[in-house]
């Protein structure tokens, strides 16, 4: 069975529906978050590692998406997920994934997450 790499932006909106505040854009996408936004950016397109990277840019102003698009498109990047920041500690993030696999999907989940899981 081939595997298909769903976006963050897909899964986020699959599980979420409704409820997901993130935004997809792409390097022509209008851009409309209120000025006062604190916000966290990312290349979307199933990158792994992208913070160390340098492919996610954590607390920025909507005025500065444009830049780090820019710069993200040089290197070859076309998909960006933009969403609004929620201060936390790392102790707090967990890891969440979804892997098809020949019966089915597998569900995999831990209680420590960040940029380190693997």
């Amino acid at each position: 069975m081939p595997r298909i790499k769903l976006t963050e932006y897909r899964a986020k909106s699959l599980i979420l529906g409704e409820k997901y505040e993130g935004t997809s854009l792409s390097l022509s996408s209008d851009i409309s978050f209120p000025k006062e936004s604190r916000l966290v950016l990312k290349v979307d397109q199933g990158i792994k590692k992208r913070m160390k990277q340098g492919l996610v840019a954590v607390d920025i102003a909507p005025s500065a998406i444009e830049k780090h698009t820019k710069d993200w498109s040089k290197r070859g990047y076309s998909r960006f997920l933009a969403e609004p920041l929620f201060p936390h500690e790392q102790s707090e993030e967990q890891y969440f994934s979804l892997e098809r696999v020949r019966t089915g999907v597998r569900l995999l989940h831990a209680a420590a997450g960040g940029i380190d899981i693997e």
